[in-house]
């Protein structure tokens, strides 16, 4: 294998760590980043939302701020007014440097940065036989890769929202 090629394998495995967790809440979750506000969201979300934490992952903790966000709607069915709600709660109470991608299951794929934007996301589109094929990812490298275009940073504090459907939707948090 030539070392340009391992050169970009590697690039392609380092866009890709990002740290996975699913609940039974039906969402799967990447996140890249870090929380400075550890301390004051742990007591929150054991006392005031109930629920277990496992591990010491800032991503364990996004999830569930996201997680009770959602549940705080009261409904069976969400739409993409709660997912923008939820993550717009979450963005006020998690502070740092944190991009993610989540998947919310019958429903679609999110994205969100940070309010500051300090860490990468970004998103492309390619064509395929029955429409567009979209993904994201910490670089576009993995887009390059994989023969997509139109690489697009996610903007910060900004969420774009897939929707099975392939219809794409955006919201950004006012400033």
């Amino acid at each position: 294998m030539s070392t340009h090629r391992m050169e970009l394998l590697w690039r392609m495995y380092v866009a890709l760590m990002f740290y996975y967790i699913s609940l039974a809440d039906n969402e799967l979750y990447s996140q890249n980043g870090n929380l400075i506000n550890t301390a004051s969201l742990l007591p929150f979300l054991d006392a005031t939302a109930h629920r277990h934490i496992n591990t010491s992952s800032d991503s364990e903790l996004i999830l569930n701020i996201f997680a009770n966000n959602l549940q705080q709607t009261g409904k069976f069915r969400i739409n993409e007014e709660d997912i923008f709600t939820a993550i717009g709660g979450m963005m006020t109470q998690c502070k740092g440097a944190y991009a993610c991608v989540a998947m919310l299951a019958g429903f679609g794929i999110i994205a969100f940065r940070d309010p500051n934007g300090i860490r990468p996301v970004g998103m492309a589109v390619r064509k395929s036989g029955s429409g567009k094929d979209y993904m994201f990812s910490s670089e576009s490298v993995v887009a390059d890769a994989g023969g997509f275009v139109d690489w697009e940073d996610v903007k910060q504090g900004e969420w774009p929202l897939l929707e099975y459907l392939a219809h794409l939707i955006a919201e950004t948090i006012g400033p």
